[in-house]
C-alpha cells in the first residue's frame, strides 16, 4: 500500500494540479452533465469560500512529495461536529492502488484532531463502485439514495463513537 500523508495545498499547488483534478477521468464518476468548474469558479473558491470556512481542501501527497490527490470538507457544521466529505485520486494510474484506502481515514482523523468532527457524510454516484467500496472500507454505511438532477447518490455515513 502507497505511503501517503494528508497536507495543505496553496493556490500555486492547487493551478499545477487543477487539469488532473478536473479530468475527464477524474470527473466521469461525479454528475456527467455539470461542467468542469471554471477558473473564475476556482478563484471565488479560494478567495470566499475557502477562508470563510465553508471548505477544507488539503492535498493527498506521496512520500516524495508530489501530489496525487485532493480531499475536501463542505456542507460544514460545526454546532453539529458533522461534514460532508469528498475524495479525487488523479491521475489515472494512481487508481486501484491503495491510496483512498489510507487518505479517507487520514483525512477523518486529521478533521477530528484539528476541528472536533465527529460526524461524516460522503455520496458518490450508484455506478462508482470503486469510491462505494471506499467509504465502506473506511467505515462508513450506506443510509440512503437521492437524487440530483439525472445523478442517483449514494448517501453514506460514518460516525465517530466515543
Amino acid at each position: 500500500m502507497e505511503k501517503i500523508e494528508i497536507k495543505p495545498i496553496n493556490w500555486q499547488e492547487y493551478l499545477e494540479v487543477r487539469d488532473l483534478y478536473h479530468s475527464e477521468d477524474s470527473l466521469k464518476f461525479d454528475d456527467p452533465e455539470r461542467p468542469a468548474p471554471t477558473m473564475e469558479d476556482d478563484i471565488k473558491v479560494w478567495n470566499e469560500i475557502v477562508p470563510a470556512g465553508k471548505l477544507i481542501i488539503r492535498s493527498v501527497r506521496k512520500k516524495d512529495g508530489s501530489i496525487c490527490g485532493i480531499v475536501n470538507a463542505f456542507d460544514i457544521e460545526m454546532d453539529k461536529k458533522s461534514c460532508e466529505i469528498g475524495i479525487i485520486i488523479f491521475p489515472k494510474n494512481n487508481w486501484n492502488k491503495g491510496i483512498g484506502k489510507v487518505a479517507v481515514p487520514a483525512f477523518i482523523k486529521m478533521l477530528n484532531n484539528e476541528y472536533g468532527f465527529i460526524k461524516f457524510k460522503a455520496m458518490t454516484n450508484v455506478f462508482n463502485t470503486a469510491s462505494r467500496k471506499l467509504f465502506t472500507t473506511s467505515g462508513f454505511r450506506e443510509t440512503g439514495i437521492t437524487k440530483d438532477g439525472s445523478v442517483d447518490w449514494v448517501v453514506m455515513e460514518y460516525e465517530i463513537q466515543g
